[in-house]
């Protein structure tokens, strides 16, 4: 499984992190330095093969972050411009692009970060980035302190004593390795558990934004103009309105264009804004023809 703490055998394909094979060992006398080299070629073996397991794992993850987090900040940028563009560029006295595709583009930024942090893309590159090099940063230094040890021997071949001493290095080596891949590993459970809950925060604001709002427009010279006024709100057909003040209900909750028409002045006016309807709230807005 995943969160084993030893390498897979030989495989460069392999999956997962798995358990490899410990060698059998000879510990007669005069045979200390052939199983000493054994253990070495192990604990290195078994670090190298996590340093590389990491390296590889790395890659797609970035990748992965990189267009969730990029195609999001774009969105973001889209939403930004939306509103601008709609007031810019208009056929007719009606926006080229309407205002409530900033909130499409909003929405879609959301659902790429929250997939990107569900599916610990950014997060795990950075984990396993981390890890690689610090294992890899380990098994340096225990080569060179396994050579240390080995000038420290009295003869060509060690003895007891100084093997067991070989062993403990081993050991210890082992157990630094371990305790690199646990704690990425809890670093990655640590990261799923919260990704769990911020998509069931999100599934919370969704059914929340399915609640519906209203919008009360005032035209403060409406009851100036004698023939009344239109109001419509998005594509919806025009109301003719008679007085100052008209309410539009049951609105779902982002941006809607509210848009008045009418006769002042003698002259046919037209204008509209972009409202932000809030759940189960009332938004009022106030225009002049």
């Amino acid at each position: 499984m995943r969160n084993q703490v030893t390498a897979s055998s030989t495989d460069p394909a392999a999956r997962d992190l798995k358990p490899a094979s410990f060698p059998k060992l000879s510990w007669k006398p005069g045979e200390y330095g052939a199983a000493l080299e054994r253990v070495f070629d192990y604990v290195t073996g078994v670090a190298g093969q996590a340093v590389d397991w990491y390296m590889r794992k790395k890659r797609p993850k970035k990748v992965g972050g990189w267009l969730f987090r990029g195609a999001a900040i774009l969105a973001t940028a889209l939403a930004g411009l939306i509103p601008v563009l709609g007031e810019l560029i208009e056929t007719g006295g009606v926006p080229v692009v309407r205002p409530a595709w900033s909130t499409v583009a909003l929405g879609i930024a959301g659902i790429l970060v929250l997939l990107d942090r569900f599916l610990g893309l950014t997060r795990g590159w950075v984990r396993f980035m981390v890890a690689g090099q610090e294992i890899g940063e380990k098994l340096e230094a225990f080569r060179m302190d396994w050579e240390a040890g080995k000038l420290a021997w009295k003869q060509a071949e060690p003895d007891a004593e100084e093997a067991r001493a070989m062993l403990e290095k081993a050991k210890a080596f082992l157990l630094q390795v371990h305790g690199v891949v646990r704690q990425e590993t809890m670093g990655w459970a640590d990261e799923f558990q919260k990704a769990l809950q911020e998509t069931d925060q999100a599934a919370r604001e969704a059914v929340e934004r399915k609640r519906l709002g209203a919008i009360t427009v005032r035209v403060t010279n409406g009851e100036q103009l004698p023939d009344g006024w239109r109001l419509s709100v998005d594509d919806s057909p025009p109301r003719i309105i008679r007085g100052a003040e008209a309410a539009v209900r049951n609105l779902t909750p982002e941006i809607h264009v509210v848009r008045v028409t009418g006769k002042a002045q003698g002259n046919e006016q037209s204008i509209e804004k972009p409202v932000a309807v809030e759940a189960g709230q009332i938004t009022a807005v106030s225009l002049t023809l």
